[in-house]
């Protein structure tokens, strides 16, 4: 599946479609290492029969010297029409110092990139092991999704919460973490 690109690929996870009627795919996304300064965020498109379909990798994320790291992909790309469907994709980017940078983009049913990679959240505290929702099923427009991750500020844990359309972020909202995850 994650082709004959160089780098060791490793942190797997993949969405589903929920369609009743075809044709339905999966959506699997790697984090490809390149170099100890250099790892990227890629994908493809397989059949129920884990083929891989296309013309190859999907380059999510692939730019020179970031480290971009443990994907995760929504459970779904949600219920048709076709032209609404997205899986939502997260991951973590580890900056210089050890800091960390939460990333997201969309891919279409097709396994085109429907929204190139953007920031979640680039601020000044450290935010790592995101989560991305399938999207809200409704039957027209852009459907909004959340991404979900934790925020560590000196001393304290926080559930941070964005809601999206596409890359456009709707909502923001933080919760107090209680206990160990």
């Amino acid at each position: 599946i994650s082709g004959t690109d160089f780098g060791l690929k490793v942190y797997c996870d993949i969405g589903g479609d929920p369609s009743t009627v075809g044709p339905t795919y999966y959506q699997v996304v790697w984090q490809r290492i390149y170099s100890a300064s250099d790892s990227d965020i890629h994908g493809r498109l397989v059949s129920a029969t884990g083929a891989p379909l296309g013309a190859g990798v999907t380059y999510i994320e692939n730019s020179n010297s970031t480290v971009d790291q443990l994907p995760r992909i929504s459970n779904s790309n949600g219920l048709p029409p076709d032209a609404e469907q997205d899986w939502n994709v997260v991951w973590t980017r580890v900056l210089p110092g050890g800091a960390t940078d939460i990333h997201g983009a969309q891919v279409h049913w097709d396994g085109l990139i429907r929204t190139p990679a953007f920031p979640i959240d680039v601020s000044f505290n450290s935010d790592a092991t995101p989560a991305a929702s399938s999207p809200l099923d409704r039957a027209s427009g852009p459907r909004p999704w959340m991404a979900v991750y934790h925020r560590s500020t000196t001393g304290d844990g926080d559930i941070a919460a964005r809601v999206f359309q596409g890359s456009t972020q709707l909502n923001a909202g933080f919760g107090r973490a209680v206990g160990d995850c």
